[in-house]
C-alpha cells in the first residue's frame, strides 16, 4: 500500500506540470487572432489555493508513507486525501471552462472532454443557491456561483432559447427525488455535506473502536532483553528503569491488579523480556510502554490484561465520538423533518436548521 500512495504522490507531479502547460496553452489562445469567445470559468484563486494546498498536503504525505510504522496509515491517507483535493481545485480552474457566442457554447469538463451544444438543444434549467444546472436531455452542465461570467452566460442562454422558441421560457428542472419535497433550495447540496460528516464521524467511531479494541500482538511492539533496576508509581503509571537507560511503563494501573511480581524482579540483575512500544508526550520526555514482560518463559504481566486496563482508560473517547455521532444524526433527522414539512412550525424555527437563502416556499 505504501508503494500505491507514493505512486500518486509522485503523479501529482506530471499533473501539476500538465496544468501549466494547459496554462500557457489556454493564454497563447486568448491572444491568437481566432474568432474571440467569451469564456466561463473558476476565479484564478481558486488555482492559486488549490497548489498552495496540494504542496503543503503533499509534503508531509511523501515523508509519513516513508514512516508509516510510526504515522500509521489514518495520518498518510488523511494528508494523501488534502494534497488530491488541493490538485482536483487546481485541475478544475483549468479544464471545468464554457465558452459561448451567438451560435451555441462548448462545455468542458472536469477531465478535459469538449461537447459542443447550441441553444435549441437547451431543454430545462434548475437554479441552486449556489450553482445552476442547464439540461440537454439526461445530459447537464453546471455553472458554479463563483465562475467568472456565469451570471451573464445563463442570462444570455435563457434570451436565445426564448428567441428560439417563440418567447417560452426555458422549463426549469426540478428534481425527481427530493428529500425536502421541493421546500429547500440546492437539496442536494445540503443533503452532501451532512452526509459527508456523517461518513467522516462514522469512519471517526470505527477507527477509535479498531485502536481500543484490537487485541495486542507480539508483532506490534519491540522486544528489549533488560535488567530492570528500580521502580516507582506516578499517579496511574508504575514507571521502572531499564538497564538499557529506557524508562518503561506500565500505564493505567488498576486497583486489582498485583504488581508484586513485577515489584520482586526490579532488582537490577534478573533478566527479562519486556515488550513495548515507544510513546512520545507532547513537550514531554519519551517513554516505552509495556505491553508484556516475561522471565525464563514465565509471563509476569501478560498483554490480556495491560490492554484491558487500556481499554478500561480510553473507553471515554469512544463515548464522546459515538454521542457526536448521535447527536448528527438526529440534527440530521429533524432537519430533514422540518424540511419537508415547514408550514407546521413558525419560520424562525426553520431557520434554526435550514439557512433563509435555502428556503424555497
Amino acid at each position: 500500500m505504501s508503494f500505491t500512495v507514493r505512486l500518486i504522490c509522485y503523479a501529482l507531479i506530471p499533473l501539476a506540470v500538465s496544468g501549466v502547460l494547459s496554462y500557457i496553452k489556454s493564454r497563447s489562445e486568448k491572444h491568437s487572432p481566432k474568432e474571440k469567445f467569451e469564456s466561463v470559468h473558476l476565479p484564478p484563486f481558486v488555482a492559486v489555493l488549490g497548489a498552495v494546498c496540494s504542496a503543503l498536503f503533499l509534503i508531509p504525505t511523501v515523508i509519513t508513507s516513508f514512516h508509516v510504522e510510526e504515522t500509521g496509515w489514518f495520518a498518510v491517507l488523511c494528508f494523501l486525501f488534502f494534497a488530491l483535493l488541493g490538485a482536483s481545485l487546481t485541475v478544475a480552474y483549468f479544464n471545468c471552462r464554457i465558452e459561448y457566442d451567438d451560435d451555441g457554447f462548448t462545455h468542458k469538463s472536469f477531465f478535459g472532454i469538449k461537447r459542443r451544444y447550441i441553444y435549441g438543444d437547451l431543454t430545462g434549467i434548475r437554479h441552486n443557491v449556489h450553482e445552476t444546472y442547464l439540461f440537454i436531455g439526461k445530459k447537464r452542465v453546471l455553472v458554479d456561483g463563483l465562475a467568472l461570467n456565469g451570471i451573464d452566460f445563463v442570462a444570455f442562454a435563457r434570451k436565445k432559447y426564448r428567441t428560439l422558441n417563440d418567447g417560452n421560457a426555458l422549463p426549469t428542472v426540478k428534481p425527481k427525488k427530493d428529500i425536502f419535497k421541493g421546500n429547500v433550495k440546492g437539496s442536494g447540496e445540503l443533503v452532501f455535506v451532512y452526509s459527508l460528516i456523517s461518513v467522516l464521524l462514522i469512519g471517526l467511531n470505527i477507527y477509535c473502536a479498531y485502536e481500543l479494541f484490537k487485541p495486542y500482538d507480539k508483532a506490534d511492539f519491540e522486544l528489549s532483553n533488560v535488567f530492570l533496576a528500580e521502580y516507582k508509581y506516578v499517579e496511574e503509571d508504575l514507571v521502572m528503569q531499564g538497564s538499557d537507560g529506557r524508562e518503561y511503563r506500565i500505564r493505567f494501573i488498576e486497583s486489582d491488579f498485583d504488581t508484586s511480581a513485577v515489584e520482586a524482579v526490579c532488582d537490577g540483575k534478573t533478566d527479562l523480556f519486556v515488550y513495548f512500544n515507544k510513546i512520545t508526550p507532547d513537550h514531554k520526555e519519551p517513554f516505552y510502554a509495556v505491553g508484556a514482560i516475561e522471565k525464563d518463559g514465565e509471563i509476569l504481566v501478560g498483554f490480556d490484561k495491560t490492554k484491558h486496563m487500556v481499554i478500561n482508560e480510553q473507553w471515554p473517547v469512544l463515548v464522546v465520538t459515538g454521542s457526536l455521532l448521535l447527536i448528527w444524526t438526529l440534527l440530521f433527522a429533524v432537519t430533514v423533518y422540518v424540511g419537508r414539512n415547514p408550514k407546521k412550525f413558525s419560520r424562525r424555527f426553520v431557520k434554526l436548521f435550514i439557512k433563509e437563502e435555502h428556503l424555497n416556499f
